[in-house]
């Protein structure tokens, strides 16, 4: 079931007996709109680092480590968030 509450798509779910609500369920974030999100990177840094991806074929979070757009740790915290995100998407969605 998925019910709307206000402009974040929220999914509950049952499991275990247990009543759980799952927020942005229907589609995660890419890992740029989470930056730009948290006001971790300006859309100009980003435009930049994907343009750099494209043509060095790197991984974006790569790239933007490399202009130290971004600390390593931070887009670890982000990419993690973003795996579980996704799994809970392919178990509930």
């Amino acid at each position: 079931m998925v019910e709307q509450s206000g402009p974040v798509e929220t999914a509950v779910v049952m499991v275990s007996g247990w009543r759980l609500w799952v927020h942005n369920v229907i589609e995660a974030p890419t890992l740029g709109q989470s930056l730009l999100r948290r006001h971790l990177i300006t859309e100009e840094q980003l435009a930049r680092a994907i343009a750099i991806q494209r043509l060095s074929g790197e991984r974006l979070g790569h790239v933007l480590v490399r202009l130290d757009y971004v600390a390593a740790a931070e887009l670890d915290h982000i990419l993690n968030r973003q795996r579980v995100l996704r799994w809970l998407t392919q178990l509930f969605g």
